[in-house]
Parts: structure tokens; C-alpha cells; sequence
């Protein structure tokens, strides 16, 4: 009996012994109680976005290997952004301005952004430059990227400069001449000012042929159009023979 019980006991130690063998790397991969937690950011690929989790410190480093996990960097995850932010234009669009009569003014635009929020400082103008002096369509660009990276979409303005004044016409001379019969009738003309510097400077003379041989009231005209199409409002000079 005696030697069965010792047998039993060196069995016991052995066992006891293998246990404690086991028992450092079993250790390892267990948290002590009471241990405290960690949070890191766990990345949700539902959503997208990384979320803050607490889990054993052992678990951490397995999420960090296996899901790319990281830690929070002043309390905060990283923030995925893949959203572009949003261009708008301040003003009208289309804008129309007078040939050489006005002068454009940039109004400029917004930019706003679902993570850096207003962004108007990252805005980029480009595009044409707008000439007053020459007709046609002029094409603002708008752009502005994140910083993350996201472009947003380009806008456009067109800038129309335009010639809807008529030339103007000015008598030289009186607007109401008397002769006397076959005294000289000296044509005088007439001079065209306009928004436009191809207009050209004389009227156009038209009306009646003063004939200084035959009395009579003779109804001289003035006229122009502009390369636009305006047309100046007639001017006339009444010349009387008698």
C-alpha cells in the first residue's frame, strides 16, 4: 500500500509539473484579472470608417495585425474621407457686361467639405481673363481640393461681354441751314461717337440732294450702325433755298 501511494504522489507531482510547464504560455495569451482594457480604432468595412472599440490588451495587437487596427491618435480615430467638397458660385452665372462701359468683378465662390468644413481659402480661379475690350465669352474656372486629397467638381461662370449701346451722331454745323439760290451748299457732315472703336467715325449722309438752283426745303440725314447691329437714332439738317 505504501509503495502504491508514493507511486500515486511522484504521479501527481509529475503532472503537477506539466501543468506548470504549460501554465507561462497559457499565461501569455490571458489577461491577469482586473487587468485594465485598451481602445483602439477598429476599422468597420460596412461603414467604411474606423470605430473605437475597448478590448484586453493581448486582443489589440491580434485586431491591429489581422484588421490593420490603430490607435487613436489624441483620443480621436483616423477619418476616412473619400468625399469631395462642394463648389458654390457667389454671384449671377451667366454675367453680361457692356463693351467698354463696365468692368468685371470677381465674386468669387464657396467651398465646403464634410470633414474640413469651410475650405473657400483652397478655391482656385482659372480660366480666361476677361477682356472689356473685346467681345465674346469669356470661361471662369472654379476648383478646390481636401485635404484628403478629394477634387471637387469643377464650375464654370461665362462671362458674356456685350454691345447693346448705339453710336451717337453729332451735327457739325447748324441743324437748320438758309441759302440763298445758287449760293455753295457745303456739306458739313457729321460725327459718331460709340462704345465701340470700329464704328465708324462719320455718319452715313443720306435724305434729299441739295440742288441750291431750285428752292425748296431739303431734308439731309445722318446714320450709322455699329458692328454690333445698333443703329444710331437719325439725325437730320433742314437746308431751306430760296
Amino acid at each position: 500500500m505504501t509503495t502504491k501511494l508514493a507511486i500515486t504522489a511522484v504521479f501527481m507531482f509529475a503532472v503537477v509539473l506539466g501543468v506548470g510547464a504549460i501554465a507561462p504560455a497559457m499565461a501569455a495569451k490571458a489577461d491577469a484579472p482586473g487587468q485594465n482594457k485598451v481602445t483602439i480604432c477598429h476599422f468597420d468595412e460596412e461603414e467604411n470608417k474606423f470605430v473605437q472599440i475597448t478590448v484586453p490588451p493581448h486582443a489589440a495587437e491580434k485586431h491591429k495585425a489581422k484588421h490593420g487596427d490603430v490607435d487613436p491618435v489624441d483620443g480621436s480615430c483616423p477619418i476616412i474621407d473619400t468625399t469631395a467638397p462642394v463648389i458654390t458660385l457667389n454671384g449671377d452665372n451667366p454675367v453680361t457686361i457692356e463693351l467698354n462701359t463696365e468692368v468685371y468683378i470677381e465674386d468669387g465662390a464657396t467651398v465646403t467639405d464634410d470633414v474640413d468644413g469651410d475650405i473657400t481659402t483652397s478655391l482656385i480661379i482659372g480660366g480666361d481673363v476677361v477682356d472689356e475690350s473685346t467681345l465674346g465669352t469669356y470661361v471662369i474656372t472654379y476648383d478646390a481640393v481636401d485635404s484628403s486629397g478629394n477634387t471637387a467638381t469643377q464650375i464654370t461662370r461665362d462671362v458674356n461681354v456685350v454691345d447693346t449701346t448705339a453710336p451717337v451722331i453729332t451735327l457739325s454745323g447748324s441743324d437748320i441751314l438758309n441759302l440763298m439760290i445758287d449760293e455753295e451748299y457745303i456739306e458739313q457732315g457729321a460725327t459718331v461717337t460709340d462704345n465701340d472703336p470700329s464704328t465708324p467715325s462719320d455718319a452715313v449722309v443720306g435724305g434729299d440732294l441739295v440742288d441750291t438752283s431750285s428752292p425748296g426745303t431739303y431734308i439731309v440725314t445722318y446714320d450709322v450702325t455699329d458692328p454690333s447691329g445698333n443703329n444710331a437714332v437719325q439725325i437730320t439738317r433742314t437746308v431751306n433755298v430760296s
